[in-house]
């Protein structure tokens, strides 16, 4: 009796489904691809033949057959690396600026800003935008998006412990 109880946790500790399957449910921010157009908003209502999102504005009723992609939004995140980036991007393209706006000096120049000259200032103007605007790109929130299956890929395979007076066994589930 010993080994059936110990085989009975196993099984109850195996069973699931084999690779998780996202659930919607009211209220759920959600990005719906459907016939070359995307719309965003919160799920209202899930039907077996639609999908009711509620976007600004208004509502819009979204056939499931018509559905290309669909996706969860599951959280949102700020965008750090774009503080770097920002300062990168705007100071190696300030010195390269400057670098050709820069001209070699002739003696008796009233204002002489040399290749290497030019390619530093611009480099630091560009570097300090980039900055700037890389603090506004970080402070913007980004959502992040997870896929849910739609159509024909919603097939599952799961395993479940059945456990009856005279044996332990497995129950599988195959839907397609």
């Amino acid at each position: 009796m010993r080994r059936s109880g110990a085989l009975v946790l196993v099984a109850i500790g195996l069973a699931g489904p084999v690779r998780a399957q996202v659930i919607l449910g009211v209220g759920d921010r959600v990005r719906v691809a459907v016939a070359g157009e995307r719309v965003t908003g919160r799920l209202m209502r899930l039907t077996t033949d639609s999908l009711i999102v509620g976007v600004k504005g208004g509502v819009r009723w979204l056939a499931r057959a018509d559905v290309v992609a669909l996706d969860r939004g599951v959280g949102d995140k700020f965008a750090g690396n774009r503080i770097w980036q920002g300062l990168l991007i705007g100071g190696l393209g300030g010195a390269a600026l400057g670098g050709l706006l820069g001209s070699d000096c002739v003696s008796g120049d009233w204002l002489c800003v040399s290749r290497g000259e030019a390619a530093a200032a611009f480099g630091a103007l560009g570097g300090g935008l980039g900055l700037v605007f890389g603090i506004v790109g970080a402070a913007t929130k980004t959502t992040i998006w997870q896929p849910v299956k739609v159509g024909s890929e919603t097939g599952t395979l799961a395993w479940a412990p059945t456990v009856t007076t005279a044996a332990v066994g497995f129950r599988v589930t195959i839907r397609f």
